[in-house]
């Protein structure tokens, strides 16, 4: 019985995939790596590339005002004027970005569009998702957040040289290696977190 319903199990799994790929193979965006810029199913390079290009500055600004604003809730006295001005002006910031997703809409299709493309790898988080955090959570975001900042900033250099005219191959591999380093170094650090939480 165990044997029918493990290998009904893996069937699911199968089907799901095979779906999740169809899925992405008629969407223009999804399944496009952006820090490969490719796949088996990204449907137009071109596009999301001419899209991660137009978004990329106001993303950066973007994310660094998300760090700051983390940055800020997670220290022992938070200034909450300084809070609240971080959290205007990401709002600012994300109107902008809504703007320009908009347009690249309306350019392929509002079906096609990934509401999750223009801003991914994100790292930090706002005081709403802060507040709903366990003290465990908290502490692990504490202790990784600087790690955590250096790995975005590196994935934004190896997207700023893989979108640039002439880019560095050499450059972009040793960026490549750099944030598979750092992506391990955090992992080892979630580990850890991890089974100290389970010990428990």
């Amino acid at each position: 019985m165990k044997r029918v319903i493990l290998v009904v199990l893996a069937f699911v799994v199968f089907m799901s995939t095979i779906n999740a790929e169809a899925r992405g193979l008629k969407r223009s965006f999804r399944g496009c790596n952006d820090l490969f810029y490719g796949g088996p199913n990204c449907g137009n390079v071109t596009a999301f590339k001419d899209f991660r290009k137009e978004t990329l500055p106001l993303r950066e600004q973007l994310n660094n005002k998300r760090f700051e604003l983390e940055k800020e809730l997670l220290s022992d006295n938070p200034d909450k004027n300084k809070i609240n001005q971080l959290e205007k002006e990401i709002s600012m910031l994300w109107t902008e970005l809504e703007k320009v997703r908009e347009k690249h809409r309306e350019q392929i299709g509002k079906g096609r569009f990934n509401k999750r493309d223009g801003f991914k790898w994100g790292g930090p988080i706002g005081t709403d998702r802060l507040k709903t955090l366990s003290p465990e959570l908290k502490e692990l975001r504490k202790e990784t957040f600087d790690l955590r900042q250096k790995l975005t900033e590196k994935k934004f250099m190896l997207e700023k040289e893989l979108l640039s005219d002439n880019p560095d191959n050499a450059k972009i591999d040793a960026l490549r290696k750099e944030v598979d380093s750092l992506t391990q170094e955090l992992d080892k650090i979630r580990e850890k977190h991890r089974a100290k939480y389970l010990n428990k």
